[in-house]
């Protein structure tokens, strides 16, 4: 298995225990983005889209963001051209050793066909350790979903509120098995 998927309800955690391995991870090379909460007044507002690097962009809103037509996903319409713009680039960079994070592979991410096609193909690659979120599987999923639960290549981890603070080591121990440096200790 040389690629993590991790999975578990909305609101479990998954990027928080994405962001604590990387934090763990910090000396090795890594590139990908994280999907953040937007908050405005303590209301969650819509979510961003941030790379490693810093940049940042928006995913979605509530609403129908000025008057434009947008995809919806529930009540948040999805701002694809921005969300492709800093995702897209931060994916392209993966570094070839390193570790690729893809946070989330979900129905607002599943909107924009390029997008598909470049997890799609970082899969295909192999150059990088990939560590995607990816939602529970329930009832009919989209294809890519699926195509990536049945890789023969794929670990999936499944977060819950209980499990989640133990499961930062086994996200750390994995990526650092895949990438030759035996786990356990992270490299200075």
């Amino acid at each position: 298995m040389n690629h993590l998927l991790i999975t578990g309800l909305p609101g479990v955690g998954k990027t928080t225990l994405l962001q604590r391995a990387l934090e763990q991870l910090k000396n090795v090379p890594a590139t990908g983005f994280v999907t953040e909460e937007v908050r405005q007044s303590g209301d969650r507002v819509g979510f961003d889209v941030v790379t490693l690097t810093g940049g940042r962009a928006p995913l979605a809103r509530v609403g129908t963001g000025g008057g434009r037509s947008r995809p919806c996903v529930g009540r948040y319409a999805v701002d694809l051209e921005s969300f492709e713009r800093v995702a897209l680039s931060a994916m392209a960079s993966a570094p070839s050793g390193g570790v690729l994070v893809i946070d989330e592979i979900g129905k607002m991410e599943l909107l924009s066909a390029p997008f598909q096609r470049s997890v799609r193909a970082a899969f295909a690659g192999g150059a990088a350790v990939i560590v995607a979120t990816v939602p529970v599987a329930r009832g009919r999923q989209p294809a890519l979903l699926a195509e990536l639960r049945s890789r023969p290549d794929i670990r999936l981890l499944e977060v819950t509120r209980q499990n989640r603070e133990a499961l930062v080591q086994t996200v750390v121990d994995f990526v650092l098995k895949r990438l030759g440096n035996g786990g356990g200790a992270v490299p200075d």
